[in-house]
């Protein structure tokens, strides 16, 4: 497994996460809650791999995750009103939220479930910064084998999936243990799937002003 440290971005590091994506490899990356494990998503292989490696069932969908809001949206561009402003409102930061596909989505079968998918822009620019440039959405999922407590720390993933992962980003600070805040975000209103990172009513009072 090869290893790099988040900071600083450089070259080197860049075309090295580039490359292990794109040849279906799998990597491991910090997030601004909990370490994340990622594959481009349009690599069957490389999905297929992730869902047996987790122990996962298929339809039980993995978000995505996007390295800008911008390039989010150039996939969710038929959103409502409501649904842009609540990513505006909450991205980046530590919350998925789960949306609609348009009717001509290429986002492949196996990330949506009745219709939707659960989208991520992190708050973590360096992360986003290694990840700017390349083509595709990676996925975003604990690293842990369905049922067990997710890792926390490079000794955990090793522990879980020592054989598997290509490529391991370091941050070197103490990982956020909290997962993200899920919310789905419909035309008109929303409802809270998983109150974690991003409280309940911390999201009416941000959402007051939208």
């Amino acid at each position: 497994m090869n290893k790099i440290n988040l900071k600083p971005t450089t070259k080197e590091k860049i075309t090295l996460l580039h490359k292990t994506l794109k040849k279906g490899a799998l990597i491991t990356y910090p997030t601004d809650t909990i370490y994340g494990i990622g594959v481009d998503i349009y690599n069957e292989n490389a999905v297929q791999k992730l869902f047996q490696l987790k122990g996962r069932k298929f339809d039980k969908p993995v978000s995505l995750l996007y390295s800008s809001v911008d390039k989010l949206l150039v996939d969710f561009s038929d959103i409502s009103k409501l649904q842009r402003r609540f990513i505006q409102e909450f991205m980046p930061g530590p919350i998925t939220i789960i949306l609609p596909i348009n009717p001509h989505s290429t986002i492949p079968l196996t990330f949506i479930k009745n219709g939707c998918v659960g989208v991520r822009v992190i708050d973590l620019p360096e992360l986003n910064n290694l990840l700017s440039d390349y083509p595709n959405p990676i996925t975003t999922t604990s690293i842990n084998p369905a049922g067990l407590k997710p890792a926390n720390n490079i000794t955990e993933i090793l522990n879980y999936f020592s054989e598997d992962i290509d490529l391991h980003i370091e941050n070197n600070v103490t990982i956020n243990s909290i997962p993200s805040t899920v919310i789905k975000v419909d035309k008109l209103d929303y409802s809270v799937i998983r109150e974690s990172a991003i409280t309940e009513n911390q999201i009416i009072q941000r959402i007051q002003n939208i």
